[in-house]
């Protein structure tokens, strides 16, 4: 199932839980998410999530930045 296809309540639901017997606690989107956005590999993301590949051709036609190294799996709408 495509991430985008998730609910977002069983989402943070899971992470909630599964992060519940941690040292930093119970996943909170203010504390935990740049943390969590930092360590993500985009390749990884870009696989799991087309509207990932999306949102970063959108990006980086509006910031002309160079040309990533990694190629999406679907063609950008």
């Amino acid at each position: 199932m495509p991430v985008e296809d998730a609910l977002k309540p069983d989402v943070l639901d899971g992470l909630s839980q599964a992060s519940q017997q941690t040292t930093k606690g119970s996943y909170n989107k203010n504390s935990h998410s740049f943390a969590i956005l930092q360590k993500l590999n985009p390749i990884t993301v870009a696989q799991a999530a087309s509207w990932f590949c999306r949102l970063v051709t959108t990006l980086e036609k509006i910031l002309h930045l160079p040309q990533r190294e990694w190629k999406c799996k679907e063609p950008v709408i």
